[in-house]
């Protein structure tokens, strides 16, 4: 009796084992494609040998350890004992009873907490699914450039990318253009401290916000709202005073509600040729989740490029029709310009807010399967669970 128990175990976990292990192997291609792109090493993820191996030795360990409880229990059976249970109209002891009980109370709270872990990451994802980005991703076409420091330098990356820019306006299609470092959900992260003008902070406890470089028109083009005061033109060069745009949460936290038109700070970062200049604030922006729909904004400064330049920008392309069927004129534009420059990144900004949800979405479809099956299973374990009570309360 014990080896037929034994037997009929083992062949249970290994059969287990084997449709695991193939149903894993078969599903790997389509984990992938559900995987956020940004999981390291995504692409040598395979079926390994080593893993099936230890997959089958699970399975007949898990088989064997199962099998001997019944096993051992059915080679104790006092025949004397049962036959005074059956004259009590019981057909299993209380001992067995209580045994199954305790197994299907464990079972229920398992799958209460599988629904609602579940039912969590659900409700997490549709709310964030409502957040307001803060800018408007729609018909965006988004692509990056960088000027080699040999040919482009100080004053000609300004010129190059306001040419460029000039060029993409004139584009069919084409409703606004700009650029901007970093683009907002990008992954990229520039911050400094700032001084603000006033009575002086220790060092230590001087605010911290986001830095961004970026050209006259890009929030206009990504649908940004302007809050006060006014945009950067093309006259916030080096020649002309230095400025600075915030948003709403640097303003409302930092300048305690006054009016911040004409405040003058300073970010800890350098124009490339003498030390950061005190910049007067010409603008408040509205505010943006610059690192991700899961973070709250926070503190950030804008600086017209012409007054800080830089080798490298993500342009942003408002456009009319479909983004991405101007790929190839822009790429042509690009390369008139000048043929050797790297032309890269080519997304629109819909894709980049898509990344935001890649993990969370990620979770919730292989989260969707455990609450529909926990769900049913959950009402019929609860049931079960009812009806041994009751049948070990009469007992």
């Amino acid at each position: 009796m014990i080896r037929q128990l034994l037997t009929e175990s083992v062949l249970l976990g290994l059969l287990g084992g084997v449709l695991g292990g193939a149903l894993g192997f078969w599903g790997i291609s389509g984990l992938i494609n559900l995987l956020p792109v940004d999981i390291p090493r995504l692409a040598g993820v395979r079926a390994d040998g080593t893993v099936f191996l230890f997959t089958a030795l699970v399975s007949t360990l898990t088989g064997i350890v199962f099998g001997l409880a019944p096993a051992a229990q059915a080679s104790r059976i006092s025949f004397v004992e049962s036959l005074k249970e059956a004259g009590h109209g019981l057909s299993e002891s209380l001992h067995r009873s209580r045994a199954r009980g305790l197994l299907v109370v464990a079972d229920v709270a398992v799958a209460a907490v599988l629904l609602v872990g579940a039912g969590l990451l659900i409700n997490s994802f549709l709310r964030l699914q409502q957040v307001d980005p803060g800018f408007n991703p729609q018909d965006v076409l988004t692509f990056k450039i960088d000027l080699p420091y040999v040919r482009y330098s100080g004053p000609r990356q300004t010129q190059f990318f306001e040419r460029a820019i000039d060029r993409l306006v004139h584009l069919p299609g084409v409703l606004s253009a700009s650029a901007v470092l970093p683009l907002p959900l990008d992954g990229d992260e520039v911050a400094t401290f700032l001084t603000i003008e006033g009575p002086p902070v220790a060092e230590g406890n001087r605010p911290r916000a986001g830095y961004s470089w970026v050209e006259p028109g890009y929030f206009r083009t990504v649908g940004i709202p302007l809050i006060q005061g006014r945009d950067f033109v093309a006259a916030d060069d080096l020649r002309a005073t230095p400025v600075v745009i915030i948003n709403q949460t640097l303003a409302r936290r930092f300048l305690l509600r006054q009016d911040p038109i004409g405040k003058r700070i300073k970010p800890g970062i350098s124009n490339g040729y003498k030390a950061s200049p005190m910049r007067e604030v010409v603008g408040v922006v509205g505010d943006v989740r610059q690192y991700g729909l899961a973070s709250a904004p926070g503190p950030e400064v804008y600086v017209p490029l012409a007054q800080s330049p830089l080798g490298s920008m993500n342009f942003v392309v408002h456009t009319a029709v479909d983004p991405l069927s101007l790929v190839g004129p822009v790429r042509k534009e690009m390369g008139e310009m000048d043929k050797n420059l790297p032309f890269y990144g080519v997304k629109t900004f819909n894709q980049y807010l898509g990344q935001g949800f890649a993990q969370p979405r990620f979770l919730t479809l292989l989260s969707g399967p455990v609450c529909r099956f926990g769900a049913c299973a959950g009402c019929r374990r609860t049931l079960w669970a009812c009806l041994l009570f009751r049948q070990s309360a009469r007992a």
